[in-house]
């Protein structure tokens, strides 16, 4: 067989090997459609429009992941929250960013935020929230080496979209204990069969429902513990719990430990390094099969509470002081 009739025989594979492997990173771009957050209680405003305002003062976040290092392709995220009351009573505002790429997939969410707080107590407090804003999808064609440069066989994944979004959640809180549920994306976008047009759809069957709370307990003047509890759910997948137990010693920080069902063991980690600023870090150790191809899952984030900041007459310390557990 002459070298010509070689290389002619093995394109065609190549192609059907490169077209699996970009069919398998666009599934889980859309499979995943949420980013994971392991750090989830100090950054509920990710997750949770009903969160907004609820610390009671201005607080921004910035949070970096990397997701199963050590595998090609892997998930890198970036989040960005900043939130706060506005001068009308019980109303809160925030501004959302979510930012992931996926081998040569990269997506990004920007949303605004609102929520409105009631007391259904005096000392427990239900906030409601609503986001809206877009979600986008680009894939990264250019980073190809093809043989062709209109070749049909990859010209189909290389699908981007840009389309509106909306979210929505629920904050339930008191100075020890919280709860919350969220759609933070109800609107799916995704490749129609066959065609290179995105279809949008409305279904709780596509939509990534969080259900999650805690509590926190006195040891003593110096101690506290908090067990918390995540519920994550999405039609035809698997229930998913993290179960964790976080330890705090005054105002300096937490250690804790979280077991995510079938999936992780977690150590997670807050420190405060100024006043209100605050720098997290955890470590996700896959306990399956994963951990031959990964070197396990980082996270860390940056947390500020800007408590002498205030927008026209409004307070920047209206709500529970000890929120900051949470």
């Amino acid at each position: 067989m002459s070298g010509n009739q070689d290389i002619k025989m093995r394109r065609p594979f190549k192609r059907v090997l490169v077209v699996m492997l970009f069919g398998l990173i666009a599934g889980l771009t859309f499979a995943q459609d949420f980013q994971q957050y392991t750090q989830y209680v100090n950054m509920q405003g990710l997750i949770n429009p009903g969160y907004t305002g609820s610390r009671g003062t201005y607080s921004g976040l910035m949070n970096y992941r990397n997701q199963w290092t050590g595998f090609a392709a892997s998930p890198k995220t970036l989040g960005f929250n900043f939130h706060g009351p506005v001068p009308v009573d019980n109303l809160s505002a925030g501004l959302v960013v979510m930012s992931e790429s996926i081998g040569l997939n990269s997506n990004v969410d920007l949303a605004v935020a609102s929520a409105y707080a009631v007391n259904i107590t005096r000392d427990l407090k239900l906030s409601m929230g609503l986001q809206l804003g877009f979600s986008s999808l680009q894939f990264d064609a250019a980073s190809l080496n093809l043989n062709s440069a209109n070749d049909p066989v990859y010209e189909k994944y290389a699908n981007s979209y840009f389309r509106p979004n909306v979210g929505v959640g629920a904050f339930l809180y008191s100075e020890k204990y919280f709860a919350g549920f969220s759609m933070p994306k109800m609107l799916t976008h995704s490749p129609e069969a066959n065609t290179e047009s995105i279809k949008t759809s409305f279904s709780f069957k596509t939509m990534h429902m969080f259900l999650y709370g805690g509590y926190v307990i006195d040891l003593d003047n110096d101690y506290k513990v908090k067990p918390t509890v995540l519920m994550k759910t999405i039609y035809g997948a698997p229930l998913t719990f993290d179960l964790g137990v976080h330890g705090f010693y005054k105002d300096w920080g937490s250690l804790g430990l979280i077991f995510r069902t079938g999936s992780d063991v977690i150590i997670a980690t807050e420190v405060r390094v100024w006043e209100q600023l605050y720098v997290g870090y955890s470590f996700d150790y896959p306990i399956t099969k994963l951990s031959k191809v990964s070197y396990g899952s980082h996270e860390i984030s940056l947390r500020i509470d800007l408590e002498d900041l205030h927008i026209g007459k409004t307070p920047a310390s209206q709500g529970v002081k000890s929120i900051r557990y949470f």
